[in-house]
């Protein structure tokens, strides 16, 4: 009863996940953007930085070797600023298109492809301190609060263990010229960010877990929730049972004025009756146009003998009739003989009639 009434136990339905998405709720993780971008970031950097700085290198020694030999302009110190920024350019443009491309990578690999403006709709309820706060000491906050300390400690543990196991190779730069020393600081810095990257992977795999876990629990539903959703997918049970209703009432409206066109109504005779009508130049066989069940039965009854239509009792026949054959359909071939003595029966009774008016 509890389940019934507030308790969240059962799975979403595919609806509740459809509208969910369609409002931008989906399992993803901030995390796993962050580091991939940061890690292939790495990766570019290191790929172009090398070139880049060997570019500048020629391009400084050019300029300060032609410094000596002629006299300083703002055209020449204007063009090797250009022919620099171009080799900045030419050396991080790769990198951000791979980053770009990567971030993009990530979050369709999460999410796929979905477009929600619902998360920038403006609304009140965000803007309410208690409800800030209630989010603040919520089950996300406190994950969200662990993944904060979480990456600051990996941070400063690596940082730590790396600064501290390189000691030795930190004092020798003293006796190194300058490049060495700079190309030693580059070195200690990309290996410092590839394992801060490393790292930071995996705690965003966990936090990817955990996103999917708190996804999955917020979309569950009560049983009264999946019941209300049922009724609105597929209708409510009981306006279904009034359409079928009146619908079966039109089909019986429409059958009975059929009843008229009948050429006989063969009966049990009191709980079943069936309207047989035949027309030799357009029918193949005698169809049936009208049949009923008790109280159904009578009224065809009634309607046939205030339209001059031959009711015959024919208890086999007309039971198997109402079994075997829908309104509107033909009489089988197996029950041709039958109803072909029974509509004989009327055809000589018709023909004695008219013998009768014209004598």
């Amino acid at each position: 009863m509890e389940d019934f009434q507030g308790e969240k136990t059962l799975p979403a339905t595919p609806r509740k996940r459809r509208e969910a998405r369609e409002k931008g709720q989906v399992p993803k993780s901030k995390e796993i953007n962050s580091s991939l971008v940061l890690l292939f970031a790495l990766v570019g950097m290191y790929i172009s930085v090398r070139w880049m700085f060997s570019s500048l290198a020629t391009l400084l020694t050019r300029f300060v070797g032609g410094a000596n030999n002629a006299a300083l302009t703002i055209e020449t110190v204007s063009q090797t600023f250009l022919e620099a920024t171009v080799i900045v350019l030419k050396g991080f443009a790769p990198c951000l298109a791979v980053i770009f491309l990567i971030a993009l990578a990530a979050s369709f690999g999460q999410v796929g492809f979905t477009i929600s403006f619902e998360p920038l709709t403006p609304k009140l309820d965000r803007i309410d301190p208690i409800k800030g706060v209630k989010k603040l000491f919520s089950l996300r906050g406190v994950m969200n609060c662990v993944m904060s300390l979480g990456k600051l400690s990996i941070i400063g543990g690596i940082a730590y263990l790396l600064i501290v196991g390189q000691m030795d190779s930190y004092a020798a730069m003293v006796d190194q010229t300058v490049w060495q020393i700079l190309v030693g600081i580059c070195k200690a810095m990309f290996q410092l960010v590839f394992w801060i990257a490393l790292a930071l992977m995996l705690l965003a795999v966990l936090d990817y877990g955990y996103q999917w876990w708190q996804h999955e629990k917020d979309l569950k539903m009560t049983r009264r929730e999946v019941m209300e959703e049922m009724k609105r997918s597929e209708g409510d049970p009981q306006v279904k049972a009034r359409v079928k209703q009146i619908q079966r009432e039109m089909s019986r409206r429409r059958m009975l004025h059929k009843v008229p066109e009948a050429d006989v109504v063969v009966t049990n005779p009191t709980h079943y009756a069936v309207a047989l009508q035949y027309v030799a130049k357009k029918m193949g066989a005698p169809k049936v146009v009208a049949k009923g069940k008790n109280l159904l039965a009578k009224r065809i009854k009634e309607i046939a003998r205030s339209n001059n239509v031959p009711v015959v009792e024919n208890p086999p026949l007309a039971r198997t009739l109402y079994k075997t054959v829908e309104v509107g359909d033909d009489v089988p071939a197996s029950l041709y003989r039958a109803v072909a003595q029974v509509m004989a029966h009327i055809y000589r009774l018709r023909q004695m009639a008219r013998a009768q008016q014209i004598t």
